[in-house]
């Protein structure tokens, strides 16, 4: 009995790999110059952040929320207080903590079948609050009333 063997076709050439889009590092928000300019409610950055919280509060899992929350660096040149940094984490993240937790426990029985309904930022009572204001270094909006829903 003969074998007979069929010819191969030669391998494919590899598929040329998508071109590299060069992401240039952002700066860290504590670098930035504060401006006098109102954020927008309206961004897709705001709406990942919201979403961040969301996810934080649904699991009961504090960490997930950190993108949403003020950045440390900022924080840091912010506040005119002996010890920043050590405020930033033995308290405002704490608290933070504490509430996002707390929140979690309102979901209540149902808390797994919750859904991010939205967030409503009330624009139109945005206060400007001033250097020198809770011993900060610098000025900031500050929307009260804001909702997760």
């Amino acid at each position: 009995m003969e074998t007979v063997s069929t010819p191969r076709p030669p391998p494919a050439p590899p598929k040329p790999k998508p071109p590299t889009r060069h992401v240039p590092p952002q700066p860290s928000p504590g670098s930035l110059p504060q401006t006098s300019q109102m954020p927008s409610a309206d961004t897709a950055g705001f709406h990942a952040e919201a979403r961040a919280l969301w996810r934080a509060i649904h699991g009961d899992s504090p960490p997930l929320a950190r993108p949403a929350f003020f950045p440390e660096a900022a924080y840091v040149r912010l506040k005119a207080i002996g010890d920043p940094r050590d405020d930033y984490t033995n308290r405002l993240l704490e608290d933070y903590a504490l509430d996002i937790r707390t929140a979690h426990q309102l979901l209540g029985a149902e808390a797994a079948a919750a859904r991010l309904v939205g967030v409503q930022v009330p624009s139109a009572h945005a206060d400007w609050v001033p250097v020198g204001t809770c011993e900060n270094d610098v000025g900031y909006y500050e929307v009260p009333n804001s909702r997760v829903l």
